[in-house]
């Protein structure tokens, strides 16, 4: 909808909130300072800036999943306009390793 897609722009103004291999991106005070320039913009809390932003990711990192390995699922005509809006994504996402998963 309109919120989330003003808040999809809005925080892809700011590069180091999304791509860890920037410096900036492990800088708390610039983090701090992005997040609080995006809830001014937008006239919305830091709180609620970031936990829309979350959402958002988090839907799109498991709509890129069920995209992997499931190319025919009717249910993925649903997911795909979040990859198609944050798709600027995929160009930061790292795999995490395997080590941190308990087998």
């Amino acid at each position: 909808g309109g919120p989330a897609r003003t808040s999809m722009a809005e925080v892809g103004k700011y590069r180091h909130l999304y791509d860890s291999a920037l410096r900036d991106h492990r800088d708390q005070h610039v983090v701090n300072n992005s997040w609080r320039e995006i809830a001014f913009t937008l006239g919305k809390s830091e709180d609620a800036v970031k936990k829309c932003w979350k959402n958002l990711r988090d839907r799109y990192v498991k709509a890129r999943k069920g995209a992997k390995g499931k190319r025919g699922d009717p249910c993925g005509s649903k997911t795909l306009p979040i990859l198609k809006e944050l798709g600027w994504l995929s160009s930061t996402e790292q795999q995490r390793p395997m080590s941190h998963h308990a087998w």
